[in-house]
């Protein structure tokens, strides 16, 4: 079998294409396969935590940003939140997983740092440019690595792990899992509470067995483990899934989950295993040119149009990644918009600071 491939302007000007596939096989049959609305140009990927997933539906700034969003060389896709097989079938993801424009419709969709920081890069470098939003908020970095980086790299994760499920009936942890409504990732704008706690107030007898009748004896703790707190679990069902993307650089907020006593020394480590697994699993192990921006630093060591950006950009001591604002701290803060709105500051600063030509 053959393939053709070739571009057709769609609005003259215009820069989107369509991209048209024809295969033609050993008996002559031709097949035409035509994508729409194509746009070629820069790719990064923002993943980690709440802070980088906090969507600009939340900002302060949401009602600005509208009034000057409208530009179709400026696009976000979500990758769907999935830890484990089966998950995206389990549940309605059709929010997710879709190429958006920057437009009034779309753009409460978009990762708010990330947004700021493709339409800064697309005013620079004056190309179309996209992020792929890969993240989770209370994630920690182990989830985003593969099971061998782990086990090389954070031996206290693994451990951790192991204890937990030592004495789990595993196939009574996934019968409960598969269907589980707490597993309904696919509405990014979703309330938890509201989502899984029926309207309803508990009645006299009800509220008489809850405080009253407590059970005798003593009763272990029963934990509970999350799908995606599984090593590995985000790597291999997230992460891969956009690994083959021809990606320029990574914008990556890990710090608050991996921030526990004693441990801290080996999140570092994490990083640089994390930033190995995902370049190998992009075809590109052994070259290290990918730009790295994390929120806790920037692996700019083998890159020197990004060092001497971070040079230009900042000056010695200070720490943009604490301008971030999570989901959470949107809900802290209280009615309406965050206060704080850090995400436009640090959507650009990222961008002076990594990749400024």
């Amino acid at each position: 079998m053959k393939i053709y491939a070739g571009t057709i302007p769609i609005h003259g000007d215009s820069e989107e294409e369509e991209l048209v596939l024809r295969s033609v096989s050993a008996a002559g049959k031709t097949e035409t396969m035509t994508f729409s609305q194509v746009a070629v140009g820069e790719v990064w990927v923002a993943g980690g935590q709440s802070n980088m997933e906090f969507h600009m539906r939340y900002e302060k700034h949401l009602t600005e940003a509208l009034k000057v969003c409208v530009n179709p060389r400026v696009r976000f896709f979500d990758v769907p939140e999935v830890s484990y097989d089966g998950q995206d079938e389990e549940f309605d993801y059709s929010r997710m997983g879709i190429w958006r424009k920057a437009d009034p419709e779309n753009l409460e969709y978009f990762s708010a740092v990330g947004y700021y920081f493709e339409r800064e890069l697309e005013r620079v470098l004056d190309v179309p440019v996209g992020i792929i939003g890969c993240n989770w908020g209370g994630t920690r970095s182990c989830a985003w690595m593969s099971v061998e980086s782990v086990e090389r790299a954070g031996k206290p994760w693994m451990q951790m792990y192991e204890d937990r499920i030592a004495e789990m009936d595993m196939d009574e942890y996934w019968e409960t899992q598969h269907g589980n409504p707490m597993n309904h990732r696919g509405d990014p704008f979703a309330d938890p509470f509201e989502e899984t706690v029926l309207p309803r107030t508990l009645s006299t007898e009800e509220l008489t067995d809850f405080f009253q009748k407590m059970p005798a004896g003593t009763e272990e703790y029963r934990e509970c483990m999350l799908p995606c707190e599984i090593p590995g679990s985000l790597y291999e069902h997230m992460l891969k899934t956009v690994a083959p993307y021809g990606i320029r650089g990574f914008l990556w907020y890990q710090v608050e989950s991996d921030d526990e006593p004693g441990k801290q020394c080996i999140f570092m480590f994490h990083f640089r295993c994390g930033r190995t697994d995902g370049h190998s699993s992009e075809g590109q192990k052994g070259r290290g040119g990918t730009p790295c921006a994390s929120g806790k630093r920037a692996c700019i060591r083998r890159n020197a149009v990004v060092r001497r950006a971070r040079g230009r950009a900042y000056p010695a001591g200070r720490q943009p990644h604490r301008d971030y604002i999570s989901e959470r701290g949107r809900r802290a803060e209280g009615q309406g918009r965050c206060d704080r709105g850090a995400a436009r500051l640090s959507g650009a600063n990222v961008r002076r600071r990594e990749v400024c030509l």
